[in-house]
């Protein structure tokens, strides 16, 4: 399967590298807040726009091996990687591939059970019921700052229902959370509120833990979308785990 050339944001310059990896029918520009505090912090940050998405072109496929692969196309080493739900599932399939395509991995509520189920679809697809204003998204989720709506719109309109659709049937039927087990280098699974709209089950969680290498943080309150509804309860969670790594990061995020 040909190789997409995805478009990078990138910010700050830092010695040490870290990679940020958007989930479904989002893009780079969700990284918004994060990225720039990274950068802050002294990290070089770059944010791949996932084939079919940002402007990154479809290719010839949504299978997660063609994800995986513009992915890994982009270097290994990365101080630190962090996948959000289809980008969990990604970085997790690089490490698996290439054990030293990250020395840490931090999986945010990652979708490593991808079930097309009706339900998931009318789910996933939910946010291109007309009009994709960011008026109606902002209704949706009165938690987002104005810029993460925003993003998020620009980015529905960029990927399109197809790709959706199309990366279903793509991923459909894999189950990626036995293969936590054999991870080896320090990982922090980030999970949303179970009482939300989560894709990390206690049952997932609980096994996840059974690894030594594998934290696991659950952000109170938050849903599937963490970095964008409790972004400080996100970095504190992160920042907690970047600093047990020997990355250092600083505390004290506001929302």
């Amino acid at each position: 399967m040909a190789l997409v050339d995805l478009i990078v944001r990138q910010w700050g310059a830092g010695a040490r590298r870290i990679m940020l990896v958007h989930g479904l029918s989002s893009s780079a520009e969700g990284w918004w807040r994060l990225g720039p505090d990274l950068a802050a912090a002294g990290y070089e940050v770059a944010a791949p726009n996932l084939r079919g998405h940002g402007g990154s072109g479809d290719g010839d496929g949504f299978s997660l091996d063609a994800y995986r692969d513009d992915v890994l196309a982009l270097g290994g080493g990365w101080d630190m990687v962090l996948g959000h739900s289809l980008g969990g599932l990604v970085v997790l399939a690089c490490q698996l591939a290439d054990p030293g395509f990250a020395r840490s991995l931090v999986l945010e509520d990652p979708f490593l059970r991808p079930q097309p189920t009706p339900e998931m679809v009318a789910w996933l697809l939910a946010d291109y019921e007309e009009p994709i204003t960011e008026a109606r998204l902002a209704a949706a989720r009165p938690r987002w700052m104005p810029r993460d709506v925003a993003a998020k719109v620009e980015a529905l309109r960029a990927a399109g229902p197809h790709v959706v659709e199309r990366t279903l049937e793509g991923i459909g039927g894999l189950d990626l959370w036995p293969r936590i087990a054999g991870l080896t280098v320090p990982t922090l699974l980030m999970a949303a509120d179970p009482a939300q709209d989560a894709l990390v089950s206690r049952l997932d969680a609980d096994t996840a833990a059974e690894n030594p290498v594998v934290r696991v943080a659950v952000v109170p309150g938050s849903s599937h979308s963490i970095h964008r509804d409790s972004y400080a309860g996100f970095w504190s969670v992160l920042a907690e785990f970047m600093n047990e790594v020997g990355l250092p990061a600083a505390v004290g995020a506001e929302d």
